[in-house]
Order: C-alpha cells, then structure tokens, then sequence
C-alpha cells in the first residue's frame, strides 16, 4: 500500500475517532452529533451547533495556506446560510508543529493567510468574492475557533478508552476491545447511512454496549494484514497445556469462499482446537457453523469431510429428523467425533441455550456478520479472505 493511501486511511480514522470522542464529551444525553453535514461532524448541544472540520496531517507541517481552503470553504456556508446561527471549528494535527493561532482570530490574519490564495499563477481574494465586508467578516470570526495543535492519533485513542472506561465503569481493556470497536464500527455504518447520519449520546451508548469485541477492515488497513492478524492471534487463540475445555464455536462466512478454502479452515480450527483421546478427563472440540452459503455447497462440504475421515456430529440422528442439540453436545466425549457441526442458525442459538461450559463465541467475516439473539460475548473478527483465518487461530 502508498503511503498516500495510509495517511488517507489514518485520516479516515482520526475522523471516525474524533465522532466518537465529540459523542463522549457531549454534556447530556439528548446532545447529538451528525457527520458528513455541514462539516465532517456537526455537534449539537442544546440546539446549538457547531460544524466540525478534522484533519490529520502528521507528514505535513502547519502554514496557514494548509488550513487556508477549509476556512474559506467555512466562510461560503456562513454567506450561503445566512439562519445558520452556530459555530465553526477547524480541529488539525501537523507535523512539528510549535505554531499556535489565537481565538478569535485576527481580521488581517484571516484575510491575508487565510481567505488570500493563489490558482494558476493568479491571487483570489476570497472575501471579495463572497462580497463580505470588514463587518461580516469580524462576525464569522467570533464564531471560530482554529486547533492546530490537535492530539495525534494515538493520544486521542487513548482519550477515547478512558472516556468509555468511565460511561461503562470497566477497564481499559474491555474499553478498547468492546466498546471502542463498537464504535468505529457505528460511525462508519452511520457515515455510509444516506438518510440519517444523526445519533444522540443515548443512543450511541445503547447501541455500542453489546457483548461483542469488533475488529473490522480499518483496523486491518491502518495496522497493517500482518500486525492485524498477529494481535487477533495474540489476544485470542494463544494455546498451551493449559488451554480450557470451554465450547468454542467457529463461525465462518462462506460467501466469498470455495469449498477447498473452507475445508482447510474447518481441518485448521479442528486440529487447533480439539482435544478428545480415550484418555482426556474432559474432552472438548470445536462447534462450526459455516453461515451465507447454500445448502447443496454445504453438504457438498460436509459429504467431502466424512469420505476423507474426518467425522463430525451435526445433531441429526437420522435422515428427516428434527434437531437434537444434545446430542450435538454429546459429540465432543466421543473420541471418534472431531468437530461439531451446524447447519443453521436455529441450530446454533438452540445449542447455545443449552450448553453447560463457558462459551466462546468467534465470528470470521468478509462483509457481513450475523446477529445471534444470545446474551453471549463474541468476537468478531473481518478478514479480506476467509483463508487468513489459518493465520490466526
């Protein structure tokens, strides 16, 4: 990947996190945000709103020609807008930079940093476009606000864990991985939500306070496939002699995969996680659930794996039966049995209900996930190609 394209990415990120911190900081919780309005973040609090323009350029050092366009794009929505009554506030983050800008901001540094700029060889005076006189533009000044000095991206990570640290009374742990995954995950679906990008502080604390820790593809771009795959691994699928006998469930998105892609991860989950000789005093191995693919590609799967002698219960006795999730659950004592396998959801909250060791719930997708009416932590993971799941568990 350019490195164009990771500061892009970082800069999406720094975005979506700055969403998320304007949330946390919002004084009440019928306060609100919208994002990708006015600005990349309208804040609204008691009705009074603040358009809210991030950038992070931390290869670039601060002039004032940098922050120069979104300024002036500021001041043709305050002369377009004239019922417009609120706020304006660029928030930036540079390179080196020990630069600082006093608030309000000057009238002549506004004019000749800020609304004066060259095209093609030639000077603009913005405010002579817009036809704004000294008065118009003192009043646009007392309404922003310039930080050049912003936190960088980790720094302002760091704020946001303490701040769900705080809202959900939890450690720093469970605020990153819970939580703050959670988020990111909101504000990118409510950023790509074309009839409603408004979210209140209410709502974004019910809706990100599920048991379920989220890496999704832009963790993947910013860290990079290789430290995105070796945290998963590291934080989740670390074995030793040790390793508890919990029932953990595999859950695999086959929509963008082959049937020898799937198979390989089904022989890779059950060889990594089984441990069911004549001899274990408790015996476990994992539960499978390969979800988005039709019933014939299913079987297919299925018929493969028991011609190649790796066996499996999938909790149906006999050809036409009903379901029996119990003895789906009986299949990890029997040392024949080398995973669990299900076939459809149903099955899978059925067998949940009714399993009696700690569950661990793992869910590998491509685009999309889903949703399981259990009160039962899992962990979703978004990989680019199912296979990567090899990598990692």
């Amino acid at each position: 990947m350019t490195r164009s394209a990771v500061n892009t990415i970082r800069g999406y990120c720094y975005q979506f996190d700055r969403s998320i911190l304007e949330l946390i900081l919002l004084p009440k919780n019928s306060d609100f945000i919208t994002v990708e309005s006015i600005e990349d973040i309208d804040r609204s609090i008691d009705g009074e709103t603040t358009a809210i323009q991030c950038k992070y350029y931390e290869g670039t050092n601060y002039t004032p020609s940098v922050i120069g366009e979104p300024i002036r794009l500021m001041l043709t929505h305050y002369k377009e807008n004239p019922n417009f009554t609120g706020k304006y506030y660029l928030y930036g983050h540079y390179k080196n930079n020990s630069d600082t800008i006093s608030n309000p901001v000057a009238l002549d540094f506004l004019k000749e940093k800020l609304l004066t700029y060259t095209k093609k060889e030639k000077n603009y005076l913005h405010h002579k476009e817009l036809s704004l006189n000294d008065q118009s533009l003192e009043e646009f000044t007392q309404r922003l606000f310039i930080n050049i000095n912003a936190k960088n991206l980790q720094d302002q990570k760091t704020e946001i864990i303490e701040g769900l640290s705080t809202i959900f009374s939890c450690e720093k742990f469970e605020s990153e991985h819970y939580y703050y995954s959670q988020a990111v995950g909101l504000i990118n679906e409510l950023s790509c939500n074309k009839s409603c990008r408004k979210i209140t502080k209410q709502e974004f604390i019910t809706k990100i306070n599920k048991k379920r820790i989220l890496f999704n593809i832009w963790t993947c771009e910013l860290k990079g496939r290789a430290k995105y795959l070796s945290k998963i691994k590291k934080d989740f699928f670390e074995r030793d002699l040790n390793t508890q006998p919990f029932d953990r469930f595999f859950l695999l998105d086959g929509s963008q995969a082959d049937i020898s892609s799937i198979k390989s991860c089904i022989y890779t989950i059950q060889r990594k996680w089984s441990v069911n000789s004549a001899r274990t005093i408790e015996p476990f191995s994992p539960y499978i659930y390969v979800f988005n693919i039709s019933e014939e590609k299913l079987i297919e799967i299925k018929g493969q794996l028991y011609d190649e002698g790796l066996f499996f219960s999938d909790g149906y006795p006999f050809r036409g039966s009903k379901f029996y999730p119990n003895l789906l659950i009986q299949g990890k004592k029997n040392p024949l049995i080398k995973f669990q396998a299900i076939n459809k959801a149903e099955d899978l909250e059925m067998t949940l209900k009714l399993t009696e060791r700690r569950v661990e719930i793992f869910q590998f997708y491509v685009n999309h996930t889903i949703e399981l009416n259990i009160d039962i932590k899992s962990i979703e993971i978004q990989l680019k190609d199912i296979s990567d799941l090899k990598e990692v568990v």
